[in-house]
């Protein structure tokens, strides 16, 4: 059943005030010239400005504002950063790719001066500080990575459930799923924000294992698309012309299963090959890590 108090129409900017007003009426609905968020997330976002995310810095910054935590110790901080200040941003950050600074620098901030202090010390850099603390850092979040991280999540799901509406739409309209699109480092001009945002989430860190080869395209090593398909045997000879000498020993020592079994798609970092949003944010982390001094002595403490 339709809720009417949260549902409204919206009208092209053309529609006369008339028209509006006898139209609304038999609809028990009231209108709107923006559509507004959905389940706390802005529905017209396009990427051009930062202002439609104010609110998520805003929510953040409230909620360190309180006076509940105006007292707590370094230890207490971290834990609200990394269990409720982060948690705040994870719902609209599984939708878009957000501009983070603010909220970073907001959060820094806390950290090292708690709800009352406006200038602190800086005693360290949040890099060491966002190490795991088996390797001397505390284990903050890098929001950054914890944003791609959460959109590959919808990623991994359309491509893997095919048969959904949202996947079959994405495929019909954009020629592909997401994960496809970015491999083919195809440039999406008019699509919507949430697309765009998945499609520069995570590129690495997925194979195929091959099945009948249909859906793999071996000349440019895409995950995704119409392939030719590779049959039940390589084609020795156009592969040895095709690649260098190690490329093609590598194709040919690659196993092809015998049976009719499609292709599919794998994350490389987990043992059952699929992704989960902490493997995917400390491979994205792992990209850009520090050394740790003695990882050894870190473990102990």
């Amino acid at each position: 059943m339709i809720n009417y108090k949260n549902s409204h129409v919206q009208f092209s900017r053309n529609t006369p005030p008339k028209f509006i007003r006898y139209t609304r009426k038999p609809l028990g609905v009231r209108s709107q010239e923006k559509m507004g968020p959905y389940v706390g997330c802005p529905m017209e976002v396009d990427g051009r400005t930062t202002s439609t995310f104010n609110q998520v810095h805003d929510r953040v910054l409230q909620c360190i504002s309180s006076w509940r935590y105006s007292c707590l110790n370094p230890a207490a901080r971290t834990i609200l950063i990394n269990n409720i200040l982060v948690a705040l941003a994870a719902h609209i950050m599984s939708t878009y790719l957000i501009p983070l600074n603010k909220i970073s620098s907001t959060i820094l901030r806390f950290n090292w001066g708690g709800s009352g202090q406006t200038n602190p010390i800086y005693w360290m850099s949040w890099d060491k500080l966002e190490l795991r603390k088996e390797e001397g850092g505390l284990g903050h979040r890098n929001l950054t990575s914890l944003n791609k991280a959460l959109l590959f999540r919808q990623v991994w799901r359309i491509r893997k459930s095919p048969n959904t509406l949202v996947s079959r739409i994405i495929r019909k309209k954009y020629g592909g799923d997401p994960l496809a699109i970015a491999r083919r480092n195809t440039k999406i001009r008019n699509g919507s924000w949430a697309v765009r945002s998945m499609v520069k989430a995570l590129k690495a860190g997925c194979e195929i294992k091959v099945g009948n080869g249909r859906s793999t395209l071996i000349q440019q090593g895409i995950l995704g698309g119409e392939g030719t398909g590779l049959g039940q045997n390589w084609n020795v000879n156009k592969v040895w012309n095709w690649f260098k000498r190690d490329s093609a020993q590598r194709i040919l020592a690659t196993y092809l299963p015998k049976q009719e079994k499609e292709d599919e798609t794998i994350w490389v970092r987990e043992e059952n090959g699929e992704y989960s949003v902490k493997s995917g944010y400390w491979h994205l982390q792992g990209q850009r890590r520090i050394e740790c001094i003695d990882p050894k002595f870190w473990k102990r403490l």
